[in-house]
């Protein structure tokens, strides 16, 4: 767990200021800038992307995390396992590209009624290939145990680019379609640097011939069967994310589309711990895997478990105990998408409790019950979307989203225990979920205070103290309290 810790804690520093810079831009910048018609033109921009790319990776994405480990020799050569990584995606994309670009119409037809998303709509092809650059280049890295450069350069340098361009756009000096371009043309920049990392570091030599290296769990056809099943979950991952969005304006329009995307970014703050996890847990796991370590394996399941719940739990109270002050500095248009924080926050909650349950799964023999457990999710999700949006409008669509995640996060660890027989829970878990309650009912007795700077400041810190001293006093998650101790000495001499 020591990898694990070391780049979580150094991963989330970065992804913290990523997301502060990121809170600027999406529920600061954008709202007041920008119509809620073009966020939500530029959102769909990104959705459609996401679905192209996972598409065009053919699956090699879950193929890198799970089998570099057993391409590695003693000389750390990969024995030309980069060729197929980059190579078969490029193969992926010339083939979705084509299909994409002679049935744009088709697939479109019913988004690009609106004039606005036409305009824009040409991009979402080159918008696909600077996405799938990336996933390709971020998995590299974190199969090389270091995910923290990937941070960075998206959630950091990214979007302080991203900054710039919101400011060529408010002062007029560019209009709406540049700024899509320039939006688009800043994401090529954390592939360059990783491109020029892997290269400075030996670890991008295309020259190597591919070979397969002798191991029991290694066969081509096993890799190919794996390289599909992976796919399929890939792209119904990736559905699970956008097709809310995406149905929200099919249904409704693209400015109530613009307000459940940017109210979507407020619950899907409490996740960030589970991105920066894992980055680098699979690449971890799937060398216990290989060493046929079952010890440690249990242990990364557990404390994942237990750190994300009391993460997730802190977070989400943060979060809602603070909504009145988040309202406060959004335009009025932003009002009905008040519940949608709550819905969306409680779904990715659920989605962190089990800690990493789904990636050992993924990267066990029962593989082939993610991509069923997917299929499953996607259809629940569209069904109980089409139902709750007509009539609940983007409420619906945020509860649709944590309900079907709860019924399938029940499902998972029934599945997980039968296959596996373990289970990532205990009683600190119900002793976070408990403390949580009691304590967002204790702060919303606090009163209001006049200035929303001076509230959330307030508010945030008794929140954030209390759940310290909780943490201290149960030991909840000892790699916090480790941490607590290293850096302040006082409290460590109290122990």
């Amino acid at each position: 767990m020591g990898i694990i810790v070391k780049q979580g804690v150094k991963g989330s520093v970065y992804a913290y200021i990523g997301v502060i810079i990121g809170f600027v831009i999406s529920s600061i910048l954008m709202p007041q800038w920008l119509t809620t018609a073009q966020i939500g033109a530029v959102r769909l921009i990104e959705s459609y992307g996401g679905i192209l790319s996972k598409i065009a990776s053919l699956g090699i994405l879950g193929i890198t995390l799970k089998y570099y480990p057993f391409f590695q020799d003693k000389d750390k050569n990969d024995n030309g396992f980069i060729r197929l990584v980059f190579g078969l995606p490029l193969i992926g994309f010339v083939l979705v590209g084509c299909v994409f670009f002679f049935f744009k119409d088709f697939f479109l037809a019913a988004d690009l009624k609106d004039a606005l998303f036409k305009s824009v709509a040409w991009l979402i092809l080159p918008y696909t290939f600077i996405r799938l650059s990336y996933e390709i280049f971020d998995n590299y890295r974190r199969s090389l145990l270091d995910a923290v450069v990937g941070i960075i350069t998206r959630d950091v340098l990214q979007r302080i680019f991203v900054v710039v361009i919101l400011f060529l756009f408010y002062f007029e000096l560019i209009g709406f379609i540049s700024f899509v371009m320039a939006f688009i043309g800043v994401h090529t920049f954390p592939s360059i640097v990783m491109l020029i990392k892997s290269i400075r570091e030996g670890k991008f030599n295309l020259s190597q011939k591919f070979i397969l290296p002798k191991h029991d769990e290694l066969s081509k056809n096993g890799m190919i069967s794996f390289a599909g099943f992976t796919f399929l979950a890939g792209f119904s991952n990736i559905l699970m994310h956008t097709i809310d969005g995406i149905m929200v304006n099919k249904y409704i329009g693209l400015g109530d589309a613009g307000i459940y995307f940017v109210m979507f970014y407020f619950g899907v703050l409490i996740s960030i711990p589970t991105r920066v996890l894992l980055k680098i847990a699979p690449a971890i796991l799937s060398i216990d895997i290989r060493d046929r370590n079952r010890e440690k394996q249990i242990e990364m399941l557990k404390s994942t478990s237990i750190t994300l719940t009391f993460t997730g739990v802190v977070l989400l109270v943060l979060l809602w105990a603070n909504i009145h002050n988040i309202l406060a500095f959004l335009p009025e248009a932003y009002e009905k998408g008040k519940y949608v924080i709550l819905f969306i926050g409680l779904a990715k909650l659920v989605e962190m409790m089990p800690g990493t349950t789904m990636l050992h799964i993924y990267l066990s023999k029962h593989y082939k019950y993610h991509l069923l457990s997917s299929i499953l999710f996607i259809s629940l999700l569209i069904i109980s979307n089409h139902i709750l949006i007509p009539q609940y409008q983007i409420i619906g669509a945020a509860f649709a989203s944590f309900l079907t995640r709860l019924i399938i996060g029940i499902i998972n660890q029934i599945a997980y225990y039968y296959f596996l027989k373990e289970q990532p829970y205990s009683l600190k878990t119900l002793y976070c979920l408990v403390s949580g309650v009691l304590i967002y009912f204790l702060m919303s007795l606090l009163p209001h205070f006049d200035h929303f700077m001076i509230d959330i400041i307030i508010r945030s810190g008794i929140i954030g103290f209390i759940f310290l001293i909780l943490n201290m006093s149960l030991n909840l998650v000892p790699e916090y309290n480790q941490l607590i101790y290293k850096y302040v000495p006082f409290l460590s001499a109290k122990k």
